[in-house]
């Protein structure tokens, strides 16, 4: 079979030959049509097309006042010319200056053919960026979390550091929780950017140890009654809510709500107190009309006094009465939160079982009566 890429390259060798001939004015002949057959090259493989160059111009960001090189991407480099517009420079690489945000346009001419192309050149201000921040200081050691107050102006991007703290870098967020006490320092490292060299903000953390207070139980008390509460362990005492309190800043405080309130209390001079909470609650339900059955009035401070517990809750009368064994009456009281200590005509008695005779009336007209003994040891 004639090899097919032969024979076409033979026609378009004549064809170009005899088109150049008449566009002259002359006229091939036999003899010249068999010189130029005998010109072409023989053709051996196959015909290959190179691919166009590409072009391609990269973006540039600058500070204001500062230059800005463009260089072209392009392959070709024989027969080719660049023309940038704005501003007509030419060649592949341009120095330019621009004080504003630019787009510029790339003409490259490569023998007749054009290519076109755009690059941006981004131009930002110069700044001074502010690295200032804070945290709320000093901070409790069981405290959770804690964060930095970034000043308004503060200048995001960089880094928070801190040796011996649990820190977040990117949010400056502390987990304090079992930190040991000190005073820290932690760093902003900011590098340095377009329009700004580096940056370094500082600011110190100091860590406490939680100062407790002691603080009374919870305790019940009736409508319209009071009972006092305490605390103990600081110098210097807050109650919260005041409402109901006979004082608000004393150690010790009579406490007469109206509701069930839940009274808490700090030391306002410490920085890191651990809040003591008591509850007093209001209400007549699940009195407990007990009894003991014996006091040692010995001065141990242990069981020193016969008293009576809940009996107080809503009473609207009260009446307990102690007799010895030969029936005389030996201790009196119309008050439910009342204590014998044993004391009869200025002594304490012996030894011996006494009697007494318990009689109260409570909201609802609900009465309680309770008859029994009460051993006095010593």
């Amino acid at each position: 079979m004639p090899n097919v890429f032969l024979i076409l390259a033979s026609v378009l060798s004549l064809y170009a030959k005899g088109l150049s001939l008449f566009l002259h004015g002359s006229s091939i002949t036999s003899a010249q049509h068999a010189k130029y057959q005998n010109e072409i090259p023989p053709i051996v493989g196959q015909i290959r097309t190179e691919n166009s160059p590409t072009l391609s111009v990269s973006n540039v960001t600058i500070c204001l006042g500062k230059e800005a090189t463009l260089q072209a991407d392009y392959s070709s480099t024989l027969g080719v010319s660049f023309t940038w517009l704005p501003g007509s420079l030419t060649g592949s690489l341009i120095i330019v200056t621009p004080q504003i945000t630019s787009v510029y346009t790339l003409i490259v001419n490569d023998n007749g053919n054009q290519t076109v192309t755009m690059c941006t050149v981004y131009v930002d201000k110069k700044i001074l960026p502010q690295v200032n921040f804070k945290y709320a200081s000093p901070v409790c050691q069981s405290v959770n979390l804690t964060q930095p107050e970034l000043f308004s102006d503060f200048y995001k991007g960089g880094v928070f550091r801190s040796e011996g703290l649990a820190i977040d870098s990117a949010s400056g967020f502390i987990s304090v929780n079992k930190t040991p006490v000190g005073i820290y320092t932690v760093n902003y490292l900011l590098p340095a950017g377009t329009c700004y060299g580096a940056k370094k903000g500082t600011a110190t953390i100091e860590i406490e140890k939680e100062f407790t207070l002691g603080i009374s139980e919870d305790v019940k008390i009736g409508t319209n009654s009071s009972i006092e509460i305490f605390a103990s362990g600081g110098s210097n005492y807050l109650w919260e809510p005041s409402t109901g309190l006979s004082c608000n800043d004393c150690p010790n405080t009579m406490a007469a709500p109206k509701q069930s309130t839940k009274y808490c209390v700090i030391e306002p001079s410490k920085n890191c107190v651990a809040k003591a909470c008591v509850n007093v609650i209001v209400g007549c339900e699940g009195q407990d009309f007990s009894v003991p059955n014996a006091f040692s009035p010995n001065g141990d401070m242990v069981n020193d006094s016969f008293c009576l517990k809940g009996w107080n809750l809503c009473v609207s009368s009260f009446l307990v009465l102690i007799f010895n064994h030969w029936g005389e009456k030996v201790y009196e009281s119309t008050n439910p939160n009342f204590c014998w200590d044993g004391i009869y005509k200025d002594k304490i008695l012996e030894a011996d079982v006494y009697a007494y005779r318990i009689d109260a009336f409570f909201s609802g007209n609900n009465r309680v009566i309770k008859n029994g003994s009460i051993t006095l040891l010593k």
